[in-house]
């Protein structure tokens, strides 16, 4: 996917010549219109990647006739500057992995917000495998672990850390299980080696789903 780079005429928007005094106003689906619709997309498209109803929904409430966006949008297509599939694809691939990582559940939300259509956006989380989630879970958890007080309520931690995967979108028993993982290495780390019986413990005071 493209991306445009903003203009000073992109600035203004709307439906108005704001060159002379008065602000005369342009004809609602004239090509003055078009070519100051196309040029906020371009401006907006410059500060990050959008997808199809997020420029749509900006263009409308802008004030720019359906005529005008659907004619700006299509010209945007053509130009690879929009593309839902690419940019699905790519906002799951980001957030999808690293520390920072979200699950299955927030990106599919995520998608959902910013418009994409639902076939569009099951193509693109399909490319998420179970061993790749706990990954980033297990890192997400490693990494918000390692910001707790060591001086802290294990129990509490334990719960945090399990509610924080929980709200990023990551399935329970992939939380369960990154927690477990987290713990476990912090506790080696330390020096405390981990036992079948503290290994119980961790599972037993995970919530229960």
């Amino acid at each position: 996917m493209r991306r445009g780079r903003a203009s000073k005429s992109a600035a203004s928007g709307g439906a108005r010549d704001r060159s002379g005094p008065g602000c005369r106003q342009i004809a609602p689906d004239g090509p003055e219109a078009y070519e100051a619709a196309i040029a906020r997309a371009f401006a907006l498209l410059s500060t990050r990647a959008r997808s199809e109803s997020e420029v749509r929904d900006r263009l409308t409430r802008a004030g720019y006739s359906a005529t005008v966006t659907g004619q700006v949008i299509e010209r945007l297509r053509e130009l690879q500057y929009l593309d839902d599939r690419s940019f699905a694809q790519t906002l799951v691939a980001e957030r999808g992995r690293g520390p920072r990582a979200l699950g299955r559940r927030r990106l599919e939300w995520d998608l959902a917000q910013k418009g994409v259509p639902r076939d569009v956006a099951e193509e693109a989380l399909g490319g998420l495998s179970p061993e790749g989630q706990q990954e980033a879970a297990d890192a997400a958890a490693a990494a918000q672990l390692a910001k707790l007080s060591p001086e802290g309520d294990p129990m509490r931690s334990r719960r945090r850390l399990y509610a924080s995967l929980l709200r990023r979108g990551f399935d329970p028993e992939v939380a369960k299980d990154a927690v477990q993982r987290a713990i476990l290495g912090q506790q080696r780390c330390s020096g405390d080696a981990s036992t079948p019986s503290s290994l119980d413990l961790l599972t037993n005071n995970v919530p229960k789903t």
